[in-house]
Formats: structure tokens, sequence, C-alpha cells
């Protein structure tokens, strides 16, 4: 975790692997697998069952995607034991992720997007905030989190532009604004 902290990965990205491998650690508790070096390939396939049969507080079962995220940072542990020797082989070197689902995204219609960007009343300073803010994050498609960092000294009103700086990925794009964004 330090490792990642040091070579700039996002907070985020940190806390959920901290979140991943300690559950992972625990489940190796039950089943008294003490050291990483006990961990091997078969291990990681029936952890892999146990995400498969795992449910959430409210009954739902784990996405391919959480699954995944999972096995990535399983991965990325082991790979950085062995690349410090700490371990004599990887044992996830071999260990695949899930079949991804191919849903798609539910979209909004335009009336179901105009009842939504209606509900803060513009009447207020705070009204007015959520409302910008709201046509913001449907004109431009940016992230919560891009929104959320989006300064005044971003918006470019002459060429309807939003620079959006350290988004995913730490990178820094330019995003075209709706008109009705603008107005």
């Amino acid at each position: 975790l330090e490792w990642l902290e040091i070579n700039e990965y996002a907070p985020h990205t940190i806390a959920l692997q901290q979140n991943d491998l300690r559950r992972f650690i625990a489940w190796c508790d039950e089943r008294v697998i003490k050291r990483p070096h006990d961990v091997t390939l078969p291990l990681l396939e029936s952890y892999k069952r146990h995400l498969h049969g795992y449910r959430k507080a409210d009954g739902n079962p784990y996405r391919s995607a959480t699954k995944n995220t999972i096995i990535w940072s399983l991965r990325g542990f082991f790979k950085w034991l062995a690349r410090r020797n700490l371990i004599l082989f990887n044992p996830a070197s071999e260990f695949t992720p899930v079949k991804r689902e191919n849903r798609l995204p539910r979209c909004l219609t335009i009336k179901e997007v105009n009842d939504v960007l209606a509900q803060p009343d513009i009447g207020t300073p705070v009204g007015l905030r959520d409302r910008a803010m709201m046509e913001m994050f449907y004109s431009c498609g940016i992230r919560l989190s891009e929104l959320v960092n989006t300064r005044i000294h971003c918006l470019d009103m002459e060429f309807s532009t939003l620079a959006v700086f350290l988004g995913k990925g730490r990178k820094d794009r330019v995003v075209p604004m709706g008109q009705r964004c603008i107005s």
C-alpha cells in the first residue's frame, strides 16, 4: 500500500486495494494460511469461488466488475511480493478474472433528464449551485470526482469547454460543454 502511495496511485484506489487485501487475509486466516508463500493458485481459485457465492449485506451477489477488481488487487499484491523476492514465485500469475457481464447502462429519457434537472430550487443559492453542477455533470459527461474538483478557472466560456485536471488516471483533458450548461 505504501508502494502504491509512493507511485501516486489515487487515494480511492489505495483504499479499495487495502480493503480487498484485508478481506483476503481474513479469509486465509480462517483456513490457517498465515504466510504469502503458502498461497497457491488452487487456493486463489477457491477464493474466487468464495467471491462467487458471497452475498453483500443487502443479499445481492458481487457484480463481475467487483470480483475482477478484487482479483486485480490480489494479482498486483503477489506480483509486488515476487518482484521483491519475498516469495519464490507468483501464484497469481495465472489467476484469471471472471467473465464480465455485458450489460448496457440504463439511459434516461429526455423527460426524465428534464425532471431531474428541474429538482433544485434555483431561487436559492444552494439550489442554483446544485442545478449548475447537475447541468455540467450531464452536459460534459464528466465523472463525479471530476465535477467535485472543478473550479471556476477551469471554465472557458468563449470556447464552451471545461478543463478537467487530474481526472481518471490522473490525466488532464478538455471537454466540450453543451449550450444548456453554459446558459
